[in-house]
């Protein structure tokens, strides 16, 4: 209080304040967890559209509104629950194995709520699980996305590995035949650009061949996902 006078009046805002960017992290980490943008361009479209409605609730509640900024927030809550679960279950039937986790997490936050309110309604008796279940369900939640973000990122090892496995398949190739010359007295400079050339050549030709399919197809996604994988930024 010595150090912020306002204090009592900040924290009536952060109340709203701090759900509403809460909400807006949380869609970008859905979008960006489940690969929407490269899956589901659809999805990602409705989740941004999320996002930003929960920074438009932020912006909102700073010019103090109350009554309706926290109806707004509430009904766009539960409003957004359900498209959760169904992005979370559709990538499941599609393989994606840390969308079980994720469920798991989710119904670990959402239970306790449901418990809350039956025990408000008078429908089950006071119990000090209960009272505490938000802060036993924030738990989970938060150990299980640690499961779901580490098996994610286990399922994209063997990937890299094949990846790097073939590179250095390729780069054994080049250095013998770059051996070879030396060895049969071709200039070090010559031998030097053909590895360099030809290193380069085989290491795209893949890559390359599949944009060129991915053309004519019309496929646009993959060529996002190449500047993103290469590091090439938007020109």
């Amino acid at each position: 209080l010595y150090l912020w006078p306002e204090a009592s009046g900040f924290e009536s805002r952060a109340r709203l304040l701090l759900p509403a960017i809460w909400g807006a992290a949380y869609w970008r980490f859905v979008a960006r967890f489940f690969t929407l943008e490269v899956d589901y361009p659809r999805l990602n479209r409705l989740v941004r559209v999320f996002s930003a409605l929960f920074v438009l609730i932020a912006l909102w509640s700073m010019s103090g509104e109350r009554f309706y900024c926290t109806i707004a927030l509430h009904a766009l809550a539960i409003f957004a629950l359900p498209f959760v679960f169904f992005i979370a279950i559709r990538r499941w039937f599609d393989g994606f194995r840390p969308a079980g986790a994720f469920l798991l997490g989710q119904l670990a936050l959402v239970s306790p709520t449901l418990l809350i309110a039956l025990r408000v309604s008078g429908v089950i008796g006071p119990s000090p699980l209960i009272d505490n279940g938000m802060l036993i369900g924030a738990a989970a939640e938060t150990l299980l996305f640690a499961v779901a973000l580490a098996q994610r990122i286990r399922d994209a090892a063997p990937t890299i590995r094949a990846m790097r496995g073939k590179a250095e398949i390729i780069r054994d190739d080049v250095a013998s035949n770059a051996r070879r010359l030396l060895a049969g007295g071709k200039d070090p400079d010559e031998v030097l650009e053909f590895l360099a050339r030809t290193l380069t050549n085989k290491l795209m030709h893949q890559p390359s061949s599949e944009l060129r399919k991915a053309s004519q197809r019309g496929d646009a996604e993959i060529f996002r996902a190449a500047r993103d994988l290469f590091g090439i930024e938007d020109e």
